[in-house]
């Protein structure tokens, strides 16, 4: 579908859905190769609100390809549904379209053709805010999987701000610092599964995910490991051999990301394309210091975007208005003997949402949690500790709405994990910071 047409559809979808005749319509959608009647059938399920069915409708019809919006705009003229079409085209577009629309009562020729567009119009505030402030913020999110509302379809361009200075020295409180000048600065492992053999959606965006997150990693300084769409098997191939590679002990991290849909039950778990679960605690495991000498001492990055569960965030009201919002870290201690290195250490895990909770996807832009991390990551890794910036994703996460005003709230855990900055652009080998 042409972009502006895209963009005609989403401006305007509330309006759309508070006008639209869904009865009458589908079939004219069928009848015209615009969907399958396999494929109309949720929009036709009376068990589901009609808002919800019509809503539905109107994102899915960008998706089916050049000539969908020609078939819709035939479609809601030979329904007598003058006015819905009269929002999505100027008067003189249904002549290149090769449809004829009738005059609403009145309207004149030139008249007529000031009919194009209704306002952008939000159904009732959310509680506690501004209303101008939050139809801006809706209008600019992005609409994933039926339920975000667009920002645009351009993906992040990803340019990592360069160090001036190496940050990798302890601090005045004297907490340990990771080193951080190898050349690759470490071995990045990117696993994301976008298409499912089992019946699960495919995770539309996704491919966006991977080229921010390869792009980010490689000015960062990492060497790549990247595969698609892998099934247990696989993946537990993968990761396993990626935790054996003898070049860790070359450099100074690690980091592994796996983005895919996930399931809740007693822990996390990530499903592979052909349907099967693979525990993060497995993944995570495979990189614990008896498991993974090469990397003992070192800094280890774990990267999960996946659901957790099925329910949704849909905020509360606070009690008292706040002017900031506050993000506390978290802190742990383990007692062991000296003498002995623990099992788990050196690991920062990040999950994009909380346990028991669904994660967003933006089908052209990906996921809020990725394009979080990449926008933070490029503009503060040059002199900002990670556990900060993942406290700063989370910041933006937290200005982040749904259509249906649900929410998304990041989380990491810290296991023995020290201060660790990146250092873009800065290794041992380079004179200026010999």
């Amino acid at each position: 579908m042409d972009e502006e047409d895209r963009k005609a559809i989403t401006r305007n979808l509330l309006s759309l859905v508070h006008l639209t005749n869904l009865d009458s319509l589908v079939q004219k959608l069928v009848d015209k190769n615009v969907f399958s009647e396999r494929m109309v059938q949720k929009y036709l399920d009376a068990e589901l609100p009609a808002n919800q069915r019509k809503r539905e409708l109107y994102l899915d019809v960008q998706l089916r390809g050049p000539c969908a919006f020609r078939g819709l705009i035939q479609s809601l003229v030979e329904t007598a549904q003058y006015q819905v079409a009269r929002i999505l085209v100027l008067r003189p577009q249904p002549q290149r379209l090769g449809v004829a629309m009738e005059p609403e009562d009145g309207d004149t020729p030139d008249e007529a053709v000031e009919h194009r567009v209704h306002p952008f119009i939000l159904p009732f505030p959310l509680p506690g805010l501004h209303q101008g402030a939050v139809s801006t913020r809706l209008q600019n999110l992005a609409i994933e999987e039926n339920e975000v509302v667009n920002v645009g379809r351009e993906p992040l361009q990803v340019e990592v701000k360069l160090a001036s200075q190496r940050m990798d020295v302890p601090s005045k409180k004297a907490l340990a610092v990771y080193r951080m000048a190898s050349r690759p600065k470490g071995l990045f492992l990117l696993i994301n599964n976008i298409r499912f053999d089992n019946g699960e959606p495919e995770r539309l965006g996704a491919e966006v995910d991977q080229n921010n997150l390869t792009a980010l990693f490689e000015q960062l300084g990492y060497q790549i490991f990247a595969y698609q769409n892998l099934t247990l098997r696989e993946m537990r191939r993968q990761i396993f051999e990626f935790a054996q590679l003898p070049d860790h002990s070359k450099v100074d991290s690690c980091v592994v990301s796996v983005l895919s849909h996930g399931h809740a039950g007693m822990e996390t778990n990530l499903v592979s394309t052909d349907g099967c679960s693979l525990s993060v605690e497995w993944v995570i495991s495979q990189f614990k210091n008896e498991a993974c000498p090469q990397l003992q001492n070192k800094p280890k990055i774990f990267i999960f975007q996946s659901c957790r569960g099925d329910e949704r965030d849909f905020g509360v009201v606070p009690a008292i208005r706040r002017l900031h919002r506050v993000s506390s870290g978290r802190t742990q201690s383990d007692g062991v003997a000296m003498s002995k290195l623990r099992t788990y250490s050196d690991m920062l895990i990040a999950h994009s949402t909380l346990p028991g909770y669904v994660s967003h996807r933006d089908i052209y832009q990906g996921t809020w949690f990725v394009q979080a991390i990449c926008k933070t990551f490029m503009h503060h890794s040059h002199d900002t500790d990670i556990e900060d910036m993942l406290k700063m994703v989370d910041q933006l996460l937290a200005d982040c709405f749904s259509e249906n005003q649900s929410m998304q709230t990041s989380c990491y855990e810290n296991r023995g994990f020290r201060k660790f900055f990146f250092n873009p652009g800065l290794y041992v080998d380079d004179i200026r910071i010999v």
